[in-house]
């Protein structure tokens, strides 16, 4: 069927439709395994939808009651489907709806050819519609909470008790949040004159490569700087990651980006909010993803694109930065080991995640995600 559904509704050569005939012949055992269905989806070369050209049920607890093998699949109910194709990754854990009207959390690959070029879209669902259907009345129940709360102390109000209480507590709230103010003051003056130190080493040294490594290592403590220098500036404790990144923009344009290179640096996607450590960790990441494109991806053609694109979800949020420029390759123990190392490092420790870097001729990928 896979193959009749291929050459019918895609323009899939022979080729690419025998490698998802190897990769269906897998799917059951990994049904199985995971206790999940398995999908593979293809998509229609002229319309903005997909079709299930294999489904894999698990032996029990499937949530579909029959295959589903030659159904549409649309992009507002699965949109990380269409997502995985358009950017080339595999996304985690991702609510959506499926073709029997219940909730599921999916799990996406993308299936790529010989060229690097998407065929499908590997997937795996497991249905999550109870714990759905739990959040919803543990909403419904905070609301009602909420409510009977504000009636309250509309009460406690009328009688005069509730007014001493808002002062203390706006008291211990003012007197909270200039300590913190303070705190993150003198951090981010710290961080600065460490910033300067190393400037001047770098100004006096007469070896290109202590140059090198010391603008690097500036760069990573201002990154961390401009956390505390946004913390300083907001009352809460969360931070968002637009307003941070473009910051950090701003910065290597002005101080990484020589006047004969026409290099832009663009960002674009979804508002994403994050806790101070969490920021911290993207920060740095993203200066060294950002850092490395302008060091090595541009060293034959001296303009072109890094863009930065955030993507929310429920469950995981998905930051890539690419380039359109020669890309670089993985090399041994030289300088660039350092920068990927620590990349890989604040992934895995800080993010419970994974870096993920294609690199190629027409220019380099590389995303991570983060609950």
């Amino acid at each position: 069927m896979l193959r009749t559904l291929c050459g019918q509704y895609t323009s899939l050569t022979d080729e690419e439709i025998g490698k998802l005939e190897e990769i269906q012949k897998t799917i059951s055992y990994f049904a199985t395994i995971a206790n999940a269905d398995i999908f593979i989806d293809c998509f229609l070369e002229q319309e903005e939808k997909g079709i299930v050209v294999a489904h894999a049920m698990p032996e029990t607890n499937s949530q579909y009651s029959s295959n589903i093998t030659g159904q549409f699949v649309l992009p507002e109910n699965e949109p990380i489907v269409f997502l995985t194709r358009k950017m080339k990754i595999s996304i985690r854990d991702e609510k959506a709806l499926s073709q029997e009207n219940k909730y599921v959390l999916q799990r996406t690959a993308p299936i790529k050819n010989d060229k690097g070029q998407i065929i499908g879209v590997l997937i795996q669902e497991n249905d999550i519609t109870s714990s759905v259907n739990t959040n919803k009345k543990l909403e419904e129940m905070g609301r009602t909470t909420e409510r009977l709360t504000d009636r309250l102390l509309h009460a406690q109000m009328e009688g005069g008790i509730a007014g001493n209480h808002e002062i203390i507590a706006n008291s211990e709230s003012g007197e909270k949040n200039i300590l913190l103010r303070e705190m993150h003051h003198r951090i981010k003056n710290n961080l600065q004159i460490i910033s300067s130190i190393l400037s001047m080493q770098e100004r006096r040294s007469h070896s290109q490569e202590t140059k090198r490594i010391l603008k690097e290592n500036i760069s990573r403590i201002n990154s961390i700087a401009l956390v505390h220098e946004v913390l300083l500036n907001d009352e809460g404790r969360l931070i968002n990651l637009n307003a941070l990144v473009s910051k950090l923009i701003l910065y290597l344009k002005d101080c990484a980006v020589s006047e004969d290179e026409e290099i832009s640096i663009v960002l674009e996607g979804d508002e994403i909010i994050v806790d101070s450590d969490k920021a911290t960790s993207v920060l740095l990441i993203i200066n060294e993803l950002i850092t490395n494109a302008l060091q090595h991806a541009f060293k034959v053609k001296k303009q072109g694109e890094i863009k930065v694109k955030f993507v929310y979800g429920h469950m995981y949020c998905v930051i890539m930065v690419t380039d359109n420029g020669s890309g670089f390759a993985e090399r041994g123990k030289d300088h660039s080991t350092l920068g990927l190392e620590l990349m890989k490092k604040i992934a895995v420790d800080k993010l419970n995640s994974r870096l993920k870097i294609e690199t190629g001729k027409e220019g380099t990928v590389a995303s991570f995600d983060f609950r």
